[in-house]
């Protein structure tokens, strides 16, 4: 037997060793023949011949031997205890004392391992040979298995696939190709044929050291791979065979350590016990939030199915207005296409008593040529407009001139002496009628028999003075007679007596602009339609209480509450009832030192893991009640809205050259449809059977 480090040339095939081979002896196998090796060379001698025979006597292994396929690997014979665990591995009926001699002897007897023991993955190519990998490079110790797991390569360089062959080790049996396999593709070392079949002398050369490194190593392969010594190796190793023989008396001896064990496990019984009690009173504690949780969610469920209804019911009344609105509509333009049948010029003297020249077809019909329930109405709305001939000294607007100085000098110098004077209490009718049936100027002003510039410049006149004369009307009443006024529900719904009024917004949908920033400025997201944008108050008692100018659609809620006037309308102490959309309106009146009322909002919950948002929270039985109750005292706003909207002028689409006056016509239609008809709070009882 050579001497650590020499390099042992053999004629078989030979392997680069187990994963615990020796470095320097697997560098010696690399970087070529020993000095000894040269030196034999100068002088030939008498090579030892190695048998070819497999360490496993398989018949399968002996198939393959006698077949001309035989390229092995030696043992680990510097490595007792490696060579021990492969003979245990190979030799799995052979008594332990023949394995111990054997692995001792190893160096001696030549003992060779077939290449098929080995998978593919654990071998590589070294030049022309086939070694296998030592344990530096793959991390652990190789192993061979006592089934044929691979094959012998072909060809020289071959690429190594990972291969699996059967349990019986059917010499004919052909391998089975596992899906994923490990493969690289080797190159051959300069001068040599790679395209040639291994065999003769090549094929013998390239056969290795008798040992997993390549040749002997100046440490074992246990040592490279676990950083052990040999002898504590050979200790890790010799376990099994230490326990095995090991008389059973030692297990029953310590009898103090089993009690201590027994002990020790006692405790912990006794530790798991007690934390099984607390976990049970967690999951009971658990149950019963579990359970309140479910009678809340029964609670929402049951408040939900009463906010249906109550919505439903809604939605019917909303459509009930819509119907009457249209049928309102229906009746207006029936009403004009008989006037434009017959003929018959319309005045306000027709809208009389007949006895004073009134026409009984025009009174038949003034509730849809003017919006009002009777003629008599109308005529009396007139006289208090007339009040000591106010409506007759009116000026008439006639564009920018109208304002100057000079004005009144500059038309009488241009005014036409024998021109038609058309009375105020005509164009007064026909303010009203063109904001009813919602007719254009021309076939209106055709059918009172005016010019369409002088009707025009009429109503424009007309809409200025009615605006600012109903404003003055209906100044906001003290909180003393708000609070007289008031009804009981109001006080026990948002208990407080400091309630003067309910807002809301209202959106009117005018022509898209052409230009851009018009239209984005006009564009509302709530309606996805360019709209002009009012907000209104009313009294608890339902009286129109004051409307502002028409803003942008896009403008929010919150917006409009603090540019349109509507924070100098509150006073100190003042409360205010809105939706919850206004709920930022809060702030800025309590700086003024009053308060907003609005339903409750959904809380945020826990925030989820994977969105990151926040799910609101239920709402709890208390909150939808409340909401409810909100909702059937805010809803007179809504029906004041609808009183407007039965007014075609403010209830379809405007041009675009009708949104400049659209700020005071639907102001004066506002407060003369509220405050001229029958109370909001009687017309839903007589609507709602009470």
């Amino acid at each position: 037997m050579r001497a650590a480090g020499q390099s042992v040339p053999q004629r078989v095939g030979g392997a680069e060793g187990a994963g615990t081979a020796s470095a320097e002896g697997a560098g010696a196998a690399r970087d070529g023949p020993a000095q000894e090796d040269l030196d034999e060379e100068a002088a030939p001698k008498k090579r030892k011949v190695i048998a070819k025979r497999c360490l496993c006597d398989l018949d399968w292994c002996q198939a393959e031997v006698e077949g001309g396929r035989w390229l092995s690997h030696g043992l680990p014979h510097h490595d007792v205890d490696l060579c021990l665990a492969w003979l245990r591995v190979l030799c799995k009926f052979m008594p332990e004392e023949d394995r111990t001699q054997r692995a001792e002897k190893a160096a001696s007897n030549g003992l060779r391992v077939h290449t098929s023991h080995f998978r593919n993955r654990d071998k590589k190519w070294a030049g022309a040979q086939l070694r296998l990998r030592v344990g530096e490079d793959l991390g652990r110790p190789v192993m061979p298995k006592r089934n044929r797991v691979s094959s012998v390569p072909s060809k020289q360089g071959e690429e190594l696939k990972e291969e699996d062959f059967t349990l019986d080790g059917d010499a004919g049996a052909g391998p089975r190709r596992k899906k994923s396999s490990a493969s690289a593709t080797f190159v051959s070392p300069p001068g040599r044929e790679t395209g040639g079949a291994l065999g003769g002398r090549d094929f013998l050369a390239g056969s290795g050291a008798s040992h997993p490194s390549g040749g002997a190593g100046e440490s074992s392969g246990a040592r490279g791979t676990f950083g052990l010594t040999p002898n504590k190796a050979r200790a890790v190793a010799g376990i099994h065979r230490v326990v095995a023989s090991a008389p059973a008396l030692h297990r029953d001896t310590d009898e103090e350590k089993v009690d201590a064990h027994l002990a020790t496990l006692a405790r912990g019984f006794e530790a798991a016990t007690l934390e099984a009690r607390r976990l049970r009173e967690e999951i009971n504690a658990k149950q019963v939030e579990i359970d309140d949780l479910k009678r809340q969610v029964r609670e929402s469920w049951r408040a939900r199915e009463d906010l249906v209804q109550e919505r439903d019911s809604a939605r019917r009344e909303s459509e009930s207005l819509r119907r009457e609105s249209e049928e309102s509509r229906k009746e207006s333009e029936a009403a004009v296409n008989d006037l434009r049948r017959h003929g018959n010029k319309l005045a306000f003297k027709k809208l009389l008593p007949v006895a004073q020249g009134g026409d009984e077809e025009v009174r038949k019909n003034a509730r849809q040529l003017t919006g009002f329930s009777s003629a008599e109405a109308f005529v009396a709305m007139w006289n208090v407009l007339n009040h000591d001939g106010a409506a007759e000294r009116m000026k008439t607007w006639h564009g920018a001139q109208s304002v100057r100085a000079d004005a009144e000098r500059k038309l009488a110098e241009h005014s036409r002496p024998n021109a038609v004077v058309t009375p105020w209490e005509d164009i007064f009718f026909y303010w009203w009628f063109v904001v009813k049936t919602g007719v254009d100027h021309s076939v209106a002003s055709f059918m009172f028999g005016i010019e369409p510039s002088t009707a025009s410049r009429k109503f424009v006149s007309m809409t200025c003075f009615q605006d600012d004369f109903w404003r003055a009307q209906f100044p906001k009443p003290s909180l003393e007679r708000i609070q007289a006024t008031t009804p009981a529900d109001y006080l026990k719904v948002y208990r407080t007596k400091n309630l003067v009024c309910i807002i809301d917004c209202k959106e009117i949908f005018t022509a898209t602009p052409a230009e851009m920033m018009a239209q984005r400025a006009l564009w509302s997201d709530y309606k996805q339609h360019c709209t002009v944008k009012f907000v209104s108050a009313i009294t608890p008692a339902g009286a129109a209480l004051w409307c502002s100018d028409a803003f942008p659609g896009r403008i929010s809620d919150t917006d409009i509450c603090q540019v349109s006037g509507f924070l100098d309308l509150m006073q100190k102490g003042d409360a205010c009832a809105a939706d919850r959309g206004f709920d930022q309106v809060a702030h800025p009146l309590a700086k003024k030192g009053c308060s907003l009322i609005h339903p409750p909002k959904r809380l945020p919950g826990k925030r989820d893991a994977a969105t990151g948002k926040r799910d609101p929270l239920p709402f709890t039985a208390e909150d939808v009640e409340e909401t409810s109750a909100q909702a059937n005292l805010r809803i007179h706003i809504e029906r004041a809205y609808a009183a407007a909207c039965k007014f075609n002028y403010v209830a379809g689409e405007l041009k675009l050259d009708a949104v400049d006056m659209i700020s005071r016509i639907f102001r004066v239609v506002f407060l003369c449809s509220v405050n001229f008809h029958k109370p909001l709070r009687a017309a839903s009882a007589a609507r709602n059977g009470l």
